[in-house]
Protein backbone atom coordinates (compact mmCIF):
# COMPACT_ATOMS: atom_id res chain seq x y z
CA UNK A 1 0.00 0.00 0.00
CA UNK A 2 2.60 2.73 0.71
CA UNK A 3 4.69 1.46 -2.73
CA UNK A 4 1.36 2.49 -4.65
CA UNK A 5 1.56 5.97 -2.76
CA UNK A 6 5.11 6.91 -3.40
CA UNK A 7 4.66 8.85 -6.49
CA UNK A 8 2.15 11.04 -5.17
CA UNK A 9 3.71 11.06 -1.39
CA UNK A 10 6.74 12.53 -3.69
CA UNK A 11 5.14 15.00 -5.27
CA UNK A 12 3.24 15.93 -2.06
CA UNK A 13 7.05 16.89 -0.87
CA UNK A 14 7.98 18.73 -3.42
CA UNK A 15 4.80 20.72 -3.05
CA UNK A 16 5.34 21.34 0.23
CA UNK A 17 8.53 22.21 -0.33
CA UNK A 18 8.22 24.60 -2.71
CA UNK A 19 5.70 26.34 -0.57
CA UNK A 20 8.01 26.95 2.52
CA UNK A 21 10.99 28.01 0.25
CA UNK A 22 8.17 30.44 -1.22
CA UNK A 23 6.75 31.23 2.33
CA UNK A 24 10.61 31.93 3.45
CA UNK A 25 11.34 34.32 0.05
CA UNK A 26 7.98 36.55 0.43
CA UNK A 27 8.92 36.85 4.79
CA UNK A 28 12.61 38.00 3.39
CA UNK A 29 10.73 40.34 0.72
CA UNK A 30 8.92 42.04 3.75
CA UNK A 31 11.65 42.81 5.62
CA UNK A 32 12.85 44.55 3.13
CA UNK A 33 9.99 46.55 3.08
CA UNK A 34 9.42 47.14 6.82
CA UNK A 35 12.97 49.11 6.09
CA UNK A 36 12.09 50.86 3.06
CA UNK A 37 9.11 51.79 4.70
CA UNK A 38 10.55 52.78 7.79
CA UNK A 39 13.57 54.89 6.18
CA UNK A 40 10.76 56.84 4.56
CA UNK A 41 9.07 57.78 7.85
CA UNK A 42 11.85 58.43 9.91
CA UNK A 43 13.20 60.89 7.35
CA UNK A 44 9.49 62.21 7.50
CA UNK A 45 9.78 62.54 10.96
CA UNK A 46 13.33 64.18 10.92
CA UNK A 47 11.99 66.92 8.20
CA UNK A 48 8.97 67.39 10.87
CA UNK A 49 10.65 66.94 14.23
CA UNK A 50 7.76 66.01 15.58
CA UNK A 51 7.96 63.41 17.76
CA UNK A 52 5.16 61.31 17.28
CA UNK A 53 5.80 61.17 13.86
CA UNK A 54 8.45 58.59 14.85
CA UNK A 55 6.28 56.26 16.01
CA UNK A 56 4.50 56.02 13.15
CA UNK A 57 6.76 53.57 11.70
CA UNK A 58 5.09 51.13 13.90
CA UNK A 59 1.84 50.93 11.69
CA UNK A 60 4.80 48.99 9.56
CA UNK A 61 6.86 47.23 12.24
CA UNK A 62 3.88 45.60 13.95
CA UNK A 63 2.10 44.13 11.29
CA UNK A 64 4.67 43.39 9.14
CA UNK A 65 6.63 41.45 11.71
CA UNK A 66 3.61 39.70 12.91
CA UNK A 67 3.07 38.57 9.15
CA UNK A 68 6.61 37.30 9.63
CA UNK A 69 6.52 35.19 12.75
CA UNK A 70 3.18 33.80 11.64
CA UNK A 71 5.02 33.06 8.02
CA UNK A 72 8.18 30.90 9.53
CA UNK A 73 5.39 29.12 11.98
CA UNK A 74 3.12 27.99 8.92
CA UNK A 75 6.98 26.80 7.49
CA UNK A 76 7.78 24.85 10.72
CA UNK A 77 4.25 23.33 10.95
CA UNK A 78 4.86 21.98 7.26
CA UNK A 79 8.09 20.87 7.91
CA UNK A 80 6.29 18.68 10.90
CA UNK A 81 3.64 17.29 8.73
CA UNK A 82 7.06 16.35 6.07
CA UNK A 83 8.84 14.43 9.20
CA UNK A 84 5.26 12.82 10.42
CA UNK A 85 3.53 11.51 7.59
CA UNK A 86 5.98 11.69 4.23
CA UNK A 87 9.11 11.15 5.70
CA UNK A 88 7.85 8.23 7.57
CA UNK A 89 6.32 6.46 4.37
CA UNK A 90 9.12 7.32 2.02
CA UNK A 91 13.26 7.08 2.54
CA UNK A 92 13.26 10.71 2.60
CA UNK A 93 14.74 12.65 5.61
CA UNK A 94 15.53 16.32 5.28
CA UNK A 95 13.03 17.43 8.21
CA UNK A 96 14.08 14.95 10.22
CA UNK A 97 18.32 15.45 9.94
CA UNK A 98 17.13 19.35 10.66
CA UNK A 99 14.85 18.30 13.43
CA UNK A 100 18.11 16.16 15.43
CA UNK A 101 20.12 18.94 14.70
CA UNK A 102 18.24 21.66 16.60
CA UNK A 103 17.21 18.73 19.49
CA UNK A 104 21.28 18.20 19.52
CA UNK A 105 21.68 21.64 19.40
CA UNK A 106 19.49 22.71 21.94
CA UNK A 107 20.53 19.79 24.38
CA UNK A 108 23.79 21.09 24.34
CA UNK A 109 22.86 24.49 25.18
CA UNK A 110 23.39 26.09 22.32
CA UNK A 111 20.87 27.99 20.24
CA UNK A 112 20.62 28.31 16.39
CA UNK A 113 19.35 31.72 15.92
CA UNK A 114 17.52 30.86 12.48
CA UNK A 115 15.54 34.26 13.40
CA UNK A 116 18.09 36.26 14.43
CA UNK A 117 18.22 38.74 11.34
CA UNK A 118 15.06 39.22 11.60
CA UNK A 119 14.88 39.87 15.35
CA UNK A 120 18.03 42.10 14.96
CA UNK A 121 17.13 44.08 12.09
CA UNK A 122 13.64 44.69 13.83
CA UNK A 123 15.08 45.71 17.27
CA UNK A 124 17.22 48.19 15.63
CA UNK A 125 14.70 49.68 13.67
CA UNK A 126 12.32 49.71 16.50
CA UNK A 127 14.82 51.56 19.20
CA UNK A 128 15.66 54.13 15.94
CA UNK A 129 11.96 55.08 16.30
CA UNK A 130 11.36 55.55 20.04
CA UNK A 131 15.13 57.06 20.01
CA UNK A 132 14.27 59.58 17.97
CA UNK A 133 10.54 60.04 19.50
CA UNK A 134 12.45 60.76 22.73
CA UNK A 135 15.27 63.48 21.23
CA UNK A 136 12.82 65.06 19.03
CA UNK A 137 11.08 66.97 21.56
CA UNK A 138 10.49 66.67 25.48
CA UNK A 139 8.70 63.51 26.38
CA UNK A 140 5.26 64.03 27.70
CA UNK A 141 2.95 61.27 29.60
CA UNK A 142 1.33 60.42 26.17
CA UNK A 143 4.95 59.47 24.40
CA UNK A 144 6.35 57.39 27.35
CA UNK A 145 2.84 55.57 27.42
CA UNK A 146 2.77 55.26 23.41
CA UNK A 147 6.69 54.08 23.76
CA UNK A 148 5.93 51.39 26.22
CA UNK A 149 3.39 49.80 24.49
CA UNK A 150 5.96 49.39 21.88
CA UNK A 151 8.31 47.97 23.76
CA UNK A 152 6.41 45.52 25.53
CA UNK A 153 5.10 44.44 21.57
CA UNK A 154 9.02 44.26 20.89
CA UNK A 155 9.32 41.72 23.77
CA UNK A 156 6.75 39.67 23.43
CA UNK A 157 7.58 39.88 19.71
CA UNK A 158 11.11 38.14 20.42
CA UNK A 159 10.31 36.24 22.70
CA UNK A 160 7.85 34.19 19.71
CA UNK A 161 10.48 34.36 16.91
CA UNK A 162 13.40 33.04 19.64
CA UNK A 163 10.93 30.11 19.69
CA UNK A 164 10.29 29.31 15.42
CA UNK A 165 12.33 26.20 14.38
CA UNK A 166 13.21 25.10 17.63
CA UNK A 167 12.72 21.60 18.25
CA UNK A 168 10.37 21.90 20.74
CA UNK A 169 7.73 24.18 18.79
CA UNK A 170 7.92 21.36 15.51
CA UNK A 171 7.54 18.35 18.10
CA UNK A 172 4.12 20.37 19.60
CA UNK A 173 3.36 20.75 15.78
CA UNK A 174 4.09 16.83 15.61
CA UNK A 175 2.33 15.90 18.51
CA UNK A 176 -0.76 17.70 17.10
CA UNK A 177 -0.51 16.32 13.37
CA UNK A 178 -0.16 12.69 15.23
CA UNK A 179 -3.50 13.24 16.83
CA UNK A 180 -5.61 14.48 13.81
CA UNK A 181 -3.87 11.37 12.14
CA UNK A 182 -5.24 9.35 14.39
CA UNK A 183 -8.71 10.21 14.23
CA UNK A 184 -9.29 10.36 10.52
Amino acid sequence: MAEDRRPELLEEYRSLREEMLNRAKRADDVLVYSIIGTAALLGYGFTLKISYIFLLPFSIIIPLSDYIRRTHDQILFMAAYILVVIEQQTNLRWETVLFNFRKQEALRGRFTPNMLEYILIYDFLSLVCIGASFFSEPASIGLVLVVSLMLLYLIWWNYKMWGCYSFRRQKEYETKIRQVLAKI
